[in-house]
């Protein structure tokens, strides 16, 4: 999502994000006894605005998909519309 919103007109809508921490790879490797694994973290995000474990909270909350799908046929229909206006 950090990057994703990065993007020109990208927009979350919908539900809250899931929240996660800085690091973006996790190298899993199972102990000899086979009875836990240890999780090392293997890269971490740099000057990321969102801090860790914070999620995204859309402008625009819609808990059902036939709300999303009715939000995208009125985003849809204004934009074609503003295509054709002179």
């Amino acid at each position: 999502m950090d990057r994703l919103l990065e993007g020109p007109g990208v927009e979350q809508v919908g539900q809250p994000s899931g929240a996660d921490t800085l690091y973006t790879e996790v190298e899993s490797v199972p102990l000899p006894s086979g009875r836990a694994t240890l999780l090392l973290p293997m890269q971490r995000l740099e000057r990321r605005q969102r801090g860790a474990l914070q999620p995204y909270a859309p402008r625009v909350r819609l808990d059902a998909a036939a709300a999303v799908n009715a939000w995208l046929r009125r985003e849809v229909t204004a934009l074609g519309s503003a295509h054709d206006a002179p």
